[in-house]
């Protein structure tokens, strides 16, 4: 069995184009796709974390325990082969926790994302399941498709919602940003940033001083940094819908911010 086809992988970040409530059709399609990869990756992600425990390190038994353990264990010095890269594994078991910890689809998107971007000794996350070439021309080729380009990659259902509902129309709609979202987006900064541990909170910081346009969020943002403050982001927008509504405005327009980061 595949763990994700091609067509799921472009299928996962086409329907990403579609704002959320456009189409119950399409949520439907994209929570059953989402469920799906989450599925498959949680059992490869943990059989792949396993072995490479159970061949590289200089603990016997290690790889039986609980995945939160063996995380950390992957970050402490001495316990493994010289030659190892375990620093990279233990990011990727740490994804792994947090996609199984994950209750909802929006983190869920969000960690199998980040999970897509992670390596270990040169080679893709799934390498053990997919030609590292082949993986890494799909994430070459989505990140710099249009929609256009991207949803003739896509099954024939995903591309026939994107022809419905207009992809240059919905890309329009994602990116009309405005001096209000950025004002908006400052607001919530300036509200929610005591709340967040140090590091967050610096981010946060450089946030605001360049909250003011696309081209500087992009400009002065490495894609670490980028993928941290989308987390710290989309959790600040959960939190205003869940104060002011779904379609309250404040939301809407920072979740502008969010398609952008």
């Amino acid at each position: 069995m595949k763990v994700i086809t091609e067509k799921q992988f472009f299928d996962f970040y086409a329907l990403t184009l579609i704002p959320r409530g456009t189409s119950s059709e399409v949520d439907s399609l994209r929570t059953i796709i989402v469920k799906e990869i989450k599925f498959n990756y949680l059992k490869y992600l943990e059989r792949i974390v396993r072995e490479e425990a159970a061949l590289q390190s200089k603990r016997k038994g290690i790889e039986k325990e609980s995945l939160e353990l063996l995380a950390k264990y992957f970050f402490v010095p001495g316990m493994w082969d010289p030659l190892f890269g375990s620093e990279p594994w233990g990011k990727i078991a740490m994804a792994l926790v947090n996609l199984n910890k994950s209750i909802n689809e929006i983190e869920d998107i969000e960690i199998i994302d980040h999970i897509h971007d992670l390596e270990h000794n040169t080679a893709t996350v799934m390498n053990r399941c997919l030609d590292s070439q082949t993986f890494s021309g799909w994430l070459n080729f989505k990140a710099k498709a249009t929609p256009e380009q991207l949803s003739k990659r896509c099954s024939i259902e995903v591309k026939k919602f994107l022809d419905t509902f207009g992809v240059s129309k919905v890309v329009k709609e994602i990116e009309s940003l405005t001096d209000f979202s950025y004002v908006v987006a400052e607001q919530v900064i300036k509200d929610n940033i005591n709340d967040y541990n140090p590091s967050d909170k610096k981010l946060l910081e450089k946030l605001l001083i360049n909250v003011t346009s696309k081209e500087s969020l992009k400009k002065n943002f490495s894609k670490d940094e980028i993928k941290q403050v989308r987390i710290i982001v989309r959790s600040l927008s959960k939190a205003s819908a869940e104060f002011f509504g779904e379609t309250d405005l404040r939301t809407l327009e920072f979740q502008k911010i969010i398609n952008h980061l």
